[in-house]
């Protein structure tokens, strides 16, 4: 069973109160002890439509220049 704490109930409340549909993206999301890169769509009736966890990160390393590795943060989702 998954157990997660999202941060998106805002995102639903806006959603229906505007009576649009709204994507919010690039989001935190712990789960399970995991933290993901997550992307949500909300429908105007506060319903969850869809959930992408970002699969590939974002890592380089550039020696002498630039180092940065998304994946030190976040697991790839699935």
């Amino acid at each position: 069973m998954e157990i997660c704490h999202h941060p998106f109930p805002m995102l639903s409340e806006v959603a229906s109160c505007y009576r649009i549909t709204i994507v919010g993206g690039s989001i935190p999301e712990l789960c399970n002890g995991r933290l993901y890169n997550t992307c949500c769509v909300f429908g105007s009736d506060e319903k969850l439509k869809a959930k992408h966890r970002k699969i590939h990160l974002f890592d380089i390393d550039i020696p002498g220049d630039i180092s940065y590795k998304e994946s030190d943060l976040f697991a790839a989702g699935d």
